[in-house]
């Protein structure tokens, strides 16, 4: 079992490294293409339509990463309840989530239409 430990902790860090900076990467063109039309005045509206970008990949990475998660407690839950109650707990929560995020984006965008901007 100390192999397992050790093992689950190197592939934990692999996992939150790679979530760095795939999560990193869009954000660091947001922010480079806010500074490469700063000198032209670059609107808050643009920048703010940037980060909505880089927000919107960062959730699908999320539900994506959740969903993959989700699966892999049920592969290795091998018929044991409490692993497979969990596993169909974070499938549950991974939809919520998602339901959640469409609702967020939704929101916004039926905002900016009925303000008109």
């Amino acid at each position: 079992m100390k192999i397992f430990s050790i093992v689950s902790k190197k592939v934990s860090y692999l996992v939150a490294l790679s979530a760095l900076v795939l999560i990193g990467c869009p954000v660091g063109f947001v922010l480079a293409d806010g500074l490469k039309y700063y000198g032209n005045g670059i609107s808050l509206a643009t920048f703010l339509d940037n980060l909505e970008t880089v927000t919107w990949v960062v959730f699908v990475f999320i539900v994506v990463m959740c969903f993959i998660i989700a699966g892999v407690i049920f592969l290795t839950a091998q018929g044991d309840p409490a692993k497979v109650k969990a596993a169909r707990s974070a499938v549950l929560w991974g939809i919520i989530g998602v339901l959640v995020g469409i609702l967020a984006f939704s929101a916004e965008l039926i905002m900016r239409t009925a303000l008109g901007v």
